[in-house]
């Protein structure tokens, strides 16, 4: 099993948590859609299979287990964790700095100290697969919230994570993006 959460339970310290008994399976190569209304909780749940909490951000209320690979993803280190999963937040600007675009998609790569011929070809490759060539050069900062959305799915990508965890995915994209998207 890819991923698994069992009695999964998240809260912010009030009364009742927000979420409670959360089981559920993803095999490798499946898709999982997880939908609700505006605070139901959609987030929480995302941030807590990617491992951000509590590994990152820490929550008043956690229990039961979210495992990667079969492993508790409390256990693993950061290192380990973070080269496995991917993770695109709801608002792309939580992700960004004012960098050039292959800046932002080498980033992760840098930080495990891959070889730069390798980082440039593996960013090279995110550009063209993505359809982010007419971007180079160009500060993130700079560009539409639609194309700001692709650079960071490009960088979660860069390291070929396991796992993908995209939180709103479409918001900000057009038709064309939706669709690079998907593939």
């Amino acid at each position: 099993m890819l991923l698994s959460a069992h009695e999964l339970g998240l809260g912010f310290g009030t009364a009742e948590p927000l979420l409670q008994d959360i089981d559920l399976h993803l095999a490798e190569g499946q898709r999982l859609l997880i939908c609700g209304a505006t605070g139901s909780g959609k987030t929480t749940l995302m941030m807590a299979l990617a491992g951000i909490i509590p590994q990152i951000s820490p929550i008043a209320h956690l229990s039961g287990t979210v495992a990667l690979d079969g492993q508790d993803v409390t256990a693993m280190s950061r290192d380990d964790l973070f080269s496995r999963v991917g993770y695109v937040a709801q608002s792309a600007e939580d992700q960004l700095w004012d960098l050039s675009v292959e800046d932002v998609i080498a980033f992760p790569l840098e930080n495990r100290a891959m070889p730069r011929d390798e980082i440039r070809a593996r960013v090279r490759f995110l550009m063209e697969h993505l359809e982010l060539t007419e971007l180079a050069g160009r500060r993130v900062l700079s560009l539409s919230g639609g194309e700001r959305r692709m650079v960071v799915l490009a960088a979660a990508l860069a390291p070929r994570p396991r796992l993908l965890v995209l939180d709103e995915p479409t918001t900000g994209l057009d038709p064309a993006a939706r669709q690079r998207l998907c593939r």
